[in-house]
């Protein structure tokens, strides 16, 4: 190991810590509206604390930023504001953590994973062109019919 590496290595620790730690922290019910988001992605969420529903969150998608609103038990949102203080400070923000920050990393996970998802069920539908988020997918067609590509294989 060269020295040359250390901070790539301490910045992958620290994220990998800070995600670790952000499981107290989840996003339920997220709605995303791909069409909708401009500058930045729109989306709604649900945001739960220790597995208790503590408020919701939003982005209008027009370059904004995330809006955090307390549902509820305020003291247990509060209690949060200041967990998240405590989390390792994130280069992509101007700021420390906070409420807002976690929820947008946890957004930009959710939305990975999403498009994950929707990958692996087009490449199933046909040959898929492009890079790996623009990309076109071009089916199959055997006697007239869409053929996924599993039965083309079997």
């Amino acid at each position: 190991m060269t020295f040359s590496n250390i901070p790539l290595i301490f910045a992958l620790y620290l994220f990998t810590t800070k995600l670790k730690k952000m499981n107290k922290i989840e996003l339920k019910s997220v709605k995303f509206s791909e069409w909708n988001s401009q500058e930045t992605c729109c989306f709604q969420a649900n945001v739960f604390f220790n597995g208790k529903k503590v408020g919701y969150c939003k982005n209008d998608g027009m370059g904004g930023c995330t809006y955090c609103y307390c549902i509820g038990d305020r003291e247990l949102y509060g209690q949060m504001e200041s967990y998240c203080k405590t989390l390792p400070y994130n280069d992509n923000y101007l700021e420390k953590s906070s409420v807002e920050s976690v929820v947008d990393e946890l957004f930009n996970s959710w939305l990975k994973d999403y498009y994950r998802k929707k990958r692996e069920k087009d490449f199933s539908k046909g040959v898929c062109i492009g890079t790996e988020n623009f990309y076109n997918v071009i089916e199959v067609l055997v006697g007239g019919k869409r053929t996924k590509i599993e039965a083309l294989l079997s």
